[in-house]
């Protein structure tokens, strides 16, 4: 049984949300991934017929809708369940949803980024980083940057979704997250 509630500042109150919809009542969060964007919250959430969907709560209306996922989210998020990882971000005004498709037999690594548009994904870019094994979105910058980490000692780089310039940050991660993450969703 899901339970919804919104906490409102200026009232500094919780207010339950009483009408859910039944087909929403029976989904399971598929992981700790949200993003909320102009008062809407986003999931990724799976039904019980072990299919994935996209749902969206509205704050401010209350109302709850649930998007189809592209048909290659869904047979990543299947098939490479503990080699796969999602953000939900905003990115030019628009909620995107990025995947990490990790293929190690192949040494073929990548990004899709799909953007939220008229109720359905539209893919957006492919993100590749050569000479990069196994990396993951971690946040978009205002600056048209894609965050990425690798597991390789916990790095972060940053990727120009413009200009597809790759930067070394330098920066070596507090916690492995996509080792966190796979342990996480275990």
């Amino acid at each position: 049984c899901i339970e919804v509630e919104v906490y409102s500042l200026s009232t500094d109150s919780w207010k339950r949300i009483d009408a859910i919809p039944a087909s929403i009542k029976t989904l399971v969060l598929h992981s700790d991934q949200c993003a909320v964007y102009n008062g809407v919250a986003y999931f990724i959430m799976k039904k019980e017929d072990a299919t994935y969907c996209f749902v969206s709560f509205d704050t401010d209306s209350e109302v709850f809708e649930e998007f189809l996922l592209p048909d290659a989210v869904v047979d990543g998020i299947e098939s490479m369940l503990d080699n796969c990882k999602e953000l939900i971000a905003e990115y030019k005004g628009s909620v995107c949803l990025l995947q990490s498709n990790l293929d190690f037999r192949a040494s073929n690594d990548y990004i899709d980024m799909w953007v939220l548009q008229e109720k359905s994904f539209k893919k957006l870019l492919t993100v590749y980083l050569p000479g990069k094994r196994s990396f993951y979105p971690l946040a978009i910058r205002m600056s048209n940057e894609l965050l990425v980490g690798y597991p390789c000692g916990s790095y972060l780089c940053s990727y120009n979704l413009e200009t597809k310039q790759v930067t070394e940050t330098g920066i070596k991660l507090a916690v492995d997250c996509y080792n966190n993450y796979n342990a996480h969703t275990y």
